[in-house]
């Protein structure tokens, strides 16, 4: 603070200024402390409400989040349909989502069953025709490729489009039944299934599109072979893989990729329609699978089909 004086001296005047000093140490102590406070006071507010914000979010999403969890269930076959205790924003979807599980599983019930009839509607007059051509001692070339025909459209529209809503099925079992059908079939073979399949390995898969897929691998591998038929399943990071390899005399190198070609045989001497594999790679695609053709390591066949997770 300065303050100006006029002070009379005598006849004269004298001029003066006073000034008093203070430091400022105390005054930015305390402004500091006040910044200090307040951006602590709003820090800790602003953590609050972040929290509640955070907390908010979670208790509203939570219906969300096992809304998600029960459809991953009925995706991997854990359950059939949404439990249904929703709040009533969520209501209204998960009744739509099961009444369309319902439509779906009726619809492909309805799919089937309408497969089956088809079947035999058409092969049962066919096989009829058949033998009064044969018995009459003739052979019709039309007919037969119509025959073929008619079983490789209706394999092939009977695989499943995909592995949602699948049951995980148990592989060994299947397997099992397998081998002891085609024991019978080839009994003067002798042949020997050797398993190298884990007992608790899985894969989802609908079963008749796997009986379809190894009935096909396996029959092909019991009339190529000599007497011995190799069968491996493992899983990985990414997936299943199953194997066939028989000791027979392998796939030719040249025709590997036609052999997956509806209507093409490696060997025109044994009796087939040359649809099998054609049927495999169609319903291992479809589970968006790939299937691959190599030789064996003891020098037969080999098909492998790997399966992925999702």
């Amino acid at each position: 603070m300065v303050l100006g004086i006029s002070w009379s001296v005598g006849d004269s005047e004298q001029l003066f200024r006073l000034a008093v000093i203070e430091s400022a140490q105390a005054f930015n102590e305390q402004r500091e402390a006040f910044r200090r406070s307040l951006w602590l006071g709003l820090g800790l507010a602003a953590l609050v409400l972040l929290a509640l914000l955070l907390a908010i979010l979670h208790w509203g999403l939570l219906p969300i989040g096992r809304l998600a969890r029960e459809v991953q269930a009925i995706e991997s076959g854990d359950t059939e349909q949404l439990s249904g205790n929703y709040p009533n924003e969520l209501q209204p979807l998960a009744t739509a989502l099961n009444a369309m599980l319902r439509n779906e599983r009726a619809r492909q019930s309805r799919y089937r069953n309408a497969l089956a009839d088809l079947a035999h509607s058409l092969k049962t007059p066919l096989a009829a025709v058949r033998n009064q051509l044969h018995t009459a001692g003739l052979e019709n070339e039309s007919l037969e490729q119509m025959q073929q025909l008619i079983d490789y459209q209706l394999r092939k529209a009977n695989a499943a489009s995909g592995r949602s809503f699948v049951t995980p099925l148990a592989i060994q079992p299947q397997i099992e039944r397998l081998t002891s059908a085609l024991n019978k079939v080839y009994a003067d073979r002798e042949l020997n299934f050797e398993l190298a399949i884990p007992a608790e390995l899985t894969v989802r898969i609908d079963q008749g599109d796997f009986m379809e897929i190894m009935g096909n691998l396996l029959d092909n591998a019991a009339r190529f072979a000599e007497k011995r038929i190799n069968i491996s399943a493992k899983e990985s990071a990414t997936g299943i893989t199953l194997s066939v390899a028989d000791d027979g005399p392998g796939f030719p190198e040249q025709d590997r990729d036609r052999l997956l070609q509806r209507g093409v045989r490696a060997d025109s001497q044994n009796p087939g329609q040359g649809i099998g594999l054609a049927v495999v790679a169609e319903i291992v695609h479809a589970h968006e699978g790939s299937l691959e053709l190599s030789d064996a390591p003891n020098g037969g066949a080999c098909v492998s089909i790997h399966l992925p997770k999702q």
